[in-house]
């Protein structure tokens, strides 16, 4: 079979793992019936702004076919069979498959219907590879009907349109999840109809890349998007029979090398652009990975996804976390010492030290944009000291014109200063320059990340050691007002004398201030994987304010741990 699959899970330790949570699950949901998506909640975007509610009914279906799907291939009782049969019929008469997120307000129903968007193609790469994995032992009936609906949804829409997808994620999951299901479903004229379009669609993924590897949209949208571009590849690779290897290449690799850059310790990542903070690792995709390029490493294996950390249940990272799984490659991990400069990306990532610090330059408009030109963060102890908020609850706006005054998304929410009482803009004028890169600090020019007429340069400077983190701010211009803010999500305390306590950091201020702290309350996107987060986090604005600055102006903050608290 494809992709090393079987028509039983294999067996073994770590399928005994996995397969716990799933059967527990499956037990409480044979005996009830999948529930429907109702118009009064498909159109509450449209009406409210809201994706959760019809979002949540929605996966709960998918929730169910991964759940009874794998059980089939765990155990031969017929009664996981047939639950599947009916999971299946369920996602069948879904008036669509894509979010009415993805559905512009003005598409009539049989063009809804016909949407294609990252749900509606990965619906149907999950359902023929349901229908390869599990062959005849699925009824005729159901089979026939599912792959008609394939067909009818996502595949005679491709075929006849000539649509293509964003230079993001959109692109490898999207047209790879096409070219799953008609390799699947054996649809040989149908795929030489549109390789060279999937191939090019598969391209524009690669492109949206840097050159250095880095994923501009986060570690998150790393283990996705690269993730169905991986899954896509190997099975195009061996249907072609190597003619088409879109795995080859450094490029590739350093893409691959991408999730190692990003991983703070344990489950923590780094949460630039819309991104988590923690993210439990698809441990089949890395020991894929692993196997292809040995600079790739693997985390610790007890923080590998198991059912339920991913959200969204995406069927193909799960069936691979049981397939693609190899016992020699599980280790137990080792805290990562490195320091990464991604040039293109404009990151800068030291682990060197006790305190893990991270910090961004690039443009304001990058993929999942956040205006965070110069912003930082610092962990420590199981902590972001100082915080990038990651990404918010995405509501009807969030990818338009609400996005700049988002809280997350916007500057006033990134440890960055307020230049004339103005944060700064989005868009491709917007941008900041490295000037130098070591072990022991980071520097960039900044001056392009503000719409400021006075300011001539702007130089950003961090230096980094066991114990602190110093940052000094260097101005050249006539400024009327500066404000240095920095945004952690632990309350602050005011000590007085331009001093400020987080947890047991102090930060100080080296020049004369006022010192306000402002708190803002915003909605944590907990829909799709597991994190430490609350429904509600309130966001705590510390803000140094200077007032006016003449050219030569510098500021410089120690951020320190108390001796003693490592």
């Amino acid at each position: 079979m494809y992709n090393q699959f079987q028509t039983k899970l294999p067996a073994g330790r770590h399928t005994k793992k996995l397969i716990a949570p799933i059967k527990k699950t499956a037990e409480e949901l044979i005996n009830t019936t999948a529930g429907c998506l109702p118009y009064s909640k498909f159109r509450l975007f449209h009406e409210t702004g809201s994706r959760t509610e019809y979002e949540a009914l929605y996966i709960e279906h998918r929730k169910r076919l991964n759940v009874f799907a794998v059980m089939s291939l765990y155990e031969a009782d017929g009664k996981w069979i047939s639950a599947l049969e009916d999971a299946v019929w369920a996602v069948l008469d879904e008036f669509s498959w894509s979010f009415p997120a993805h559905i512009a307000k003005d598409k009539t129903p049989k063009e809804a219907a016909e949407n294609l968007d990252l749900f509606s193609t990965e619906t149907a790469f999950t359902l023929s590879e349901i229908l390869y994995l599990l062959g005849d032992r699925i009824a005729p009936f159901v089979r026939t009907r599912a792959v008609s609906e394939i067909q009818r949804r996502v595949i005679a829409p491709y075929v006849k349109t000539d649509i293509t997808w964003p230079k993001n994620n959109w692109s490898a999951v999207c047209a790879g999840s096409i070219a799953c299901a008609v390799i699947y479903l054996g649809l040989s004229d149908v795929w030489n109809t549109i390789e060279n379009r999937v191939l090019a669609s598969l391209q524009t993924f690669l492109d949206s890349y840097e050159n250095d590897g880095g994923c501009l949209e986060g570690p998150l949208y790393w283990q996705y998007g690269f993730g169905f571009f991986v899954y896509s590849a190997e099975l195009i690779c061996e249907y072609t029979n190597g003619r088409l290897n879109l795995l080859s290449g450094e490029k590739v690799r350093r893409m691959a090398e991408f999730a190692q850059k990003a991983h703070i310790t344990a489950d923590y990542v780094l949460p630039f652009a819309d991104a988590p903070h923690n993210l439990r690792f698809d441990i089949g995709l890395l020991h894929y990975l692993k196997k292809k390029f040995s600079s790739v490493t693997v985390p610790d294996a007890k923080y590998e996804a198991v059912f339920g950390d991913d959200i969204r249940h995406h069927f193909c990272a799960l069936i691979r976390n049981f397939f693609w799984y190899d016992e020699k490659l599980e280790t137990e991990g080792t805290y990562d010492r490195s320091c990464y400069f991604l040039e293109d990306s404009g990151w800068y990532i030291n682990k060197k030290h006790r305190l893990y610090f991270a910090a961004k330059g690039g443009s304001n408009a990058e993929p999942h944009n956040h205006c965070d030109l110069g912003s930082f963060v610092l962990f420590s102890g199981g902590n972001f000291i100082l915080d990038d908020l990651g990404w918010p609850e995405y509501y009807n706006g969030y990818f338009g014109e609400k996005r700049e005054n988002d809280l997350c998304a916007s500057s006033r929410g990134h440890s960055v200063p307020m230049i004339d009482g103005k944060p700064q803009p989005a868009g491709e004028a917007y941008s900041a320059k490295v000037l130098s890169h070591t072990e022991a600090g980071f520097r960039l020019e900044l001056s392009k990340a503000y719409s400021a007429p006075g300011l001539n340069s702007f130089q950003r400077s961090f230096t980094i050691s066991d114990a602190a983190l110093i940052v000094t701010d260097t101005l050249s211009g006539e400024i009327n007002d500066f404000t240095e803010r920095f945004v952690t999500r632990i309350e602050p305390k005011m000590l007085g004398g331009g001093v400020v306590k987080i947890a047991d950091f102090t930060i100080v201020c080296g020049v004369k201030a006022e010192v306000y702290v402002s708190k803002e309350v915003f909605t944590p996107r907990l829909s799709i994987c597991k994190m430490d987060m609350k429904p509600e986090e309130t966001a705590y604005l510390i803000d140094f304010r200077l007032g006016r600055q003449t050219p030569g102006s510098s500021v410089t903050f120690i951020i320190e741990k108390s001796a003693g608290s490592f």
